[in-house]
């Protein structure tokens, strides 16, 4: 199992949180499916479809 680790950054510049790489990897690519599927949406609707299309075979918390 990789258990490679990145610190993510915060926009306010706080301190950011440390996550497994391939949840930040699987979140990632979820956020951009939905971006390129929807196009400019709001924060809140990408959140709401982040745990529809991880909830299942996600081993973490999404939001």
């Amino acid at each position: 199992m990789d258990d490679e680790k990145i610190l993510t950054l915060h926009p306010q510049g706080k301190q950011g949180v440390n996550i497994l790489k391939r949840r930040y990897d699987q979140i990632k690519d979820a956020i951009l499916k939905i971006l390129r599927e929807e196009g400019a949406v709001s924060y809140q609707y990408v959140s709401d479809k982040l745990v529809d299309e991880l909830a299942s075979g996600f081993d973490g918390k999404v939001v």
